[in-house]
C-alpha cells in the first residue's frame, strides 16, 4: 500500500466520522426536543389532573355539607325579603362585626348566602317587618360602583351612597332563591 492509498482511506474514514458524528448530533438533537416535550407533556397533564382534582373536591365538599356557620343557621326559618326579576330574597343572618367590603363578600359566602344588591337592601329598609332587624348603621351592598368602592344603604334614613371598600360597615347575608 502506498502512502498516497493509506491517506486516502483515512480521508475516507475520516469523512464516515464525520457523517456518523453528525448523525448522533443530530438523533441526540431529537432525543434532547423529545425529553423536553415529554417535560411540557408531563406539566401540562399534572395541570390537568390538578384541575380536576380541584374540581372533585369542591363537589365532595358539597356533597359533604354545609360549613359549621351555614350548619348553625337555618335558612328555612328566615323571612322573606322580597321578589325580584325572577328570585326570592331570604334574610340571613348578620356578621358580629363590621368588616371592609371584600371582607363581607367572603363572610357571605362562607355563611351559605351573598352580600345583598342594593334593591333587596332597600326593600329591608321599606319592609316594616324586617327592618327592625337591622341596626341604626350603614350596610355594604353586592354593588360596586368602582374597583375601589360600593353601594352601601343606611338603616337610619333609607340614604343609599358609595363608600371606599376598605372602610368597614354592618354586613348582612341574603340568599337567592329561582322562583
Amino acid at each position: 500500500m502506498t502512502l498516497r492509498d493509506h491517506f486516502a482511506g483515512l480521508a475516507t474514514q475520516n469523512e464516515s466520522l464525520k457523517v456518523l458524528t453528525a448523525a448522533v448530533e443530530n438523533l441526540n438533537r431529537k432525543v434532547d426536543e423529545r425529553t423536553f416535550q415529554l417535560e411540557i407533556d408531563q406539566e401540562k397533564m399534572q395541570e390537568h389532573i390538578n384541575f380536576i382534582h380541584k374540581g372533585f373536591s369542591e363537589i365532595r365538599d358539597k356533597l359533604a355539607g354545609e360549613t359549621k356557620e351555614e350548619q348553625s343557621f337555618n335558612w328555612n326559618d328566615t323571612p322573606i325579603i322580597c321578589e325580584i326579576n325572577g328570585y326570592r330574597w331570604y334574610l340571613g343572618q348578620e356578621a358580629d362585626e363590621e368588616m371592609n367590603w371584600c371582607e363581607a363578600v367572603e363572610w357571605c359566602k362562607s355563611v351559605g348566602g351573598e352580600l345583598p344588591p342594593r334593591e333587596v337592601l332597600l326593600m329591608c329598609y321599606i319592609n316594616e317587618d324586617i327592618k327592625p332587624s337591622f341596626k341604626t348603621s350603614w350596610y355594604w351592598s353586592s354593588a360596586e360602583f368602582h374597583a375601589t368602592s360600593a353601594w352601601e344603604q343606611a338603616f337610619t334614613n333609607g340614604d343609599q351612597r358609595t363608600n371606599y371598600k376598605n372602610s368597614n360597615y354592618s354586613v348582612r347575608a341574603v340568599k337567592k332563591v329561582k322562583i
